[in-house]
């Protein structure tokens, strides 16, 4: 039998006014900022229209004027700044994207904070975006583009200025940090200048989880850090990546035993298509870690190292690999280190060494891969590589013997030959205009890998 009671109409009343007040407390405002109560305070209610204190998910536009947020901001809508308008957070974290997805769109005016952390990805997907005015950040932990699960930060500069400072001693993974916790973080500057500085001793600069910095027009400044590392945190299957395609990148006052470090201890690649990159003070090490993978890969654009090495696999049982086929290198030197794989593929630009280094081109792990010409000059007392790439011809191979050591499984006797890379030299075959005939043979099914 069904129990037909109700509720009271009053009942029914209270309840449905609870609900509704539920819903209208989590319901999202847009709102502006006017400041007319005159105190300046973010959270008064009066300085916005229409009024009411934001709450996280509200959307904000601030064109004028300034609103200073007391302690911690969490953001979980958009926020607009534009002309003269100013969000300040002097003493507090910036937490974007804290309990919802949000972004922060940067126009003009300006955003300044300090604090223990600045967060642009709190849990979910944020988004800051900045085609103008400043913004300036002093975090006394650290500057992450994300943090907690299912964070996934980016933030594109394509004008104004983004300048950030840290200090204090914190350790591990808390610093200036791209990809800390999600796969995927980008750091974009297309325009604009970006300038990070140590103000602390032993302060570093980290790219994890397949995150990406990449710098296509503009300036990036990375200033007084003592590592500035691709590849920081272990995540298996993964790489960062340092994207230079024009611009300029400079490193600056590099602490004292630091380095520029690609690989370590997850595999990093740096990616020199054109733009001008610099290092003041500190060498370059690829591979330091072991079992870690270090690449350069330098199609143009101008890599200067006033005072410091390329060390190829630096650390045992890393490998280093730096790939030359266009632009301009100068280095203090180009070494091997106690690695398992140092290789300097040089096809085509321009290397320029101090003193005479000619025998460079006999070390075992310096790969001729174009026409390279070596000379000495002992009136300036330097060394010019220069390579060009070799004539092309047509080559035919009928077949290509290698002995398989592991496949796939035991019970698929199988090879796939799309899974191999072919090295010349120690350069990468290029396979887009290869053509095969008679693929699989007249007998596929009885080319065992014994027989291939």
């Amino acid at each position: 039998m069904k129990d037909k009671r109700r509720l009271p109409s009053a009942g029914r009343l209270l309840l449905s006014s609870l609900l509704l007040s539920q819903i209208n407390a989590h319901a999202q405002t847009n709102r502006v900022w006017t400041g007319t109560a005159g105190d300046g305070v973010f959270t008064t209610a009066e300085n916005w229209d229409p009024a009411g204190a934001p709450i996280p998910e509200d959307s904000l536009a601030l064109s004028g004027g300034t609103a200073t947020n007391t302690g911690n901001l969490n953001r979980g809508g958009l926020t607009t700044i534009s002309g003269t308008g100013e969000l300040a957070v002097p003493a507090g974290r910036f937490l974007n994207a804290s309990g919802s997805p949000a972004t922060v769109d940067i126009q003009g005016g300006s955003l300044t904070h300090a604090g223990e952390y600045f967060i642009a990805a709190m849990n979910n997907l944020g988004d800051i975006t900045q085609s103008g005015g400043a913004v300036t950040s002093a975090v006394t932990t650290a500057w992450f583009l994300s943090d907690g699960a299912n964070a996934k930060g980016t933030y594109t500069l394509t004008g104004g200025t983004l300048d950030v400072t840290i200090s204090g001693t914190s350790g591990g993974d808390r610093q200036i940090h791209l990809g800390k916790q999600s796969n995927g973080d980008l750091l974009h500057i297309d325009g604009g200048t970006a300038t990070f500085s140590a103000a602390s001793p032993d302060r570093r600069f980290y790219l994890s989880r397949q995150s990406t910095l990449q710098l296509d027009s503009g300036a990036l400044n990375v200033n007084a850090f003592q590592y500035f590392i691709l590849g920081r945190e272990l995540a298996a299957g993964s790489n960062s990546t340092l994207i230079v395609n024009g611009g300029t990148l400079a490193i600056n006052d590099m602490q004292s035993n630091g380095a520029f470090v690609i690989g370590a201890p997850n595999d990093g690649v740096f990616r020199l298509n054109g733009g001008t990159v610099a290092s003041a003070t500190g060498s370059v090490w690829l591979g330091d870690g072991a079992g870690r993978v270090g690449t350069v890969t330098q199609t143009g654009g101008s890599f200067t190292l006033a005072a410091g090495d390329v060390v190829l696999a630096r650390a045992g049982g890393s490998f280093g690999h730096y790939q030359m086929s266009g632009g301009t290198l100068t280095a203090n030197t180009i070494t091997a280190g106690g690695g398992a794989g140092a290789v300097f593929a040089f096809r085509e630009g321009e290397i320029t060494l101090p003193g005479d280094q000619r025998a460079i081109l006999s070390q075992p792990w310096f790969y001729a891969a174009g026409n390279v010409t070596a000379t000495y000059d002992d009136v300036n007392d330097l060394t010019k590589l220069k390579a060009v790439p070799p004539t092309a011809r047509t080559v035919t191979y009928q077949y290509y013997r290698f002995t398989g050591t592991k496949l796939r499984d035991a019970a698929t006797p199988a090879i796939q030959i799309a899974e191999f890379e072919f090295l010349k030299s120690g350069v990468s075959l290029e396979r887009s205009g290869i053509t095969v005939t008679n693929d699989g043979g007249d007998n596929p099914a009885g080319e065992t890998p014994e027989m291939i």
